[in-house]
């Protein structure tokens, strides 16, 4: 199947989040109250294919796509959302590393002849691209960022990049379950999980935030043991702390995606670099993630 096998209600749910801003923020800043003129761009990291495929939930427990025959139904997805809005920013940047998904991206122009020459379709890592991008941007531009991994792909340093360019309001996927599953219970990760949690957060004291030592008495005498002390709540709160203190502001509560057994899968989280922008900007984010 070429379309992107992925999807439940949480899917919908995030992509209402994103088309809502979207609206608002073309609105604002190309609206006839708009001040000012920027260059608005939207950037799509791990971009997909444009579409994604909504079918029953795997009874493996897992929300994705199994063979459901008719029953498949396809929604766009977040390039699409982009491009679907009234007002148009100048340039489209779509990010995606598989050469059939960027194949599938590419036909967009097709299908949007209007915003065909504002689409940019980049196969590369989205790390390594944003990180890039983000030493280029002028001044006068604006842009709003969607990151949506299928996993811990991200890199903090990516995330920092972003922060540290003054012009970003990014919309993050933040992969609550997947960071859940690999904590073991006493510690022991494999170097792989624990190297990967160093990059995705930032820092090593994600291990100091999630586990704790307490002394047990055993046959042999007195010993150290490590215990996890977090859950979804810590682990949440943890992401928030480490995004808040990089950009301009973030919000509050980050909406909390579930599936179809109400199990926490995905936080989506908004941060904002613009400091000029930020009661804006986090009023109608946060509205929209309570929403």
């Amino acid at each position: 199947m070429g379309d992107q096998e992925f999807g439940s209600s949480w899917t919908s749910d995030k992509l209402r989040v994103l088309r809502e801003y979207l609206s608002a923020y073309l609105h604002i800043l190309r609206g006839p109250k708009a001040k000012g003129f920027y260059r608005l761009t939207y950037l799509d990291a791990f971009a997909g294919t444009g579409n994604i495929a909504i079918g029953k939930r795997d009874p493996r427990g897992q929300d994705r796509l199994i063979d459901v025959g008719d029953e498949e139904t396809l929604i766009a997805g977040s390039a699409r959302v982009a491009l679907e809005q009234e007002m148009s920013f100048d340039e489209y940047v779509f990010i995606e590393q598989s050469s059939a998904k960027v194949a599938r991206l590419e036909s967009l122009k097709n299908e949007y002849p209007e915003r065909a020459d504002k689409i940019r379709v980049v196969r590369e890592d989205a790390n390594s691209f944003l990180q890039s991008w983000s030493k280029t941007v002028s001044r006068q531009t604006r842009a709003v960022v969607f990151i949506d991994p299928f996993g811990m792909q991200l890199s903090w340093e990516t995330m920092v990049s972003l922060a540290e360019t003054g012009c970003c309001d990014v919309w993050i996927l933040f992969p609550l379950s997947a960071v859940n599953r690999v904590l073991t219970e006493k510690g022991k990760l494999p170097d792989q999980w624990a190297s990967r949690l160093d990059v995705f957060f930032g820092t090593k004291e994600w291990r100091k935030a999630f586990y704790k030592e307490r002394e047990v008495e055993t046959l042999f005498g007195t010993e150290i043991e490590t215990i996890r002390q977090a859950d979804f709540s810590a682990i949440s709160e943890y992401f928030a702390d480490r995004l808040n203190g990089i950009f301009a502001a973030t919000i509050r509560e980050p909406r909390v995606l579930r599936n179809s057994r109400g199990t926490p899968l995905f936080l989506l989280s908004f941060a904002t670099a613009n400091p000029k922008s930020v009661k804006v900007a986090i009023r109608v984010a946060q509205y929209l993630a309570e929403k």
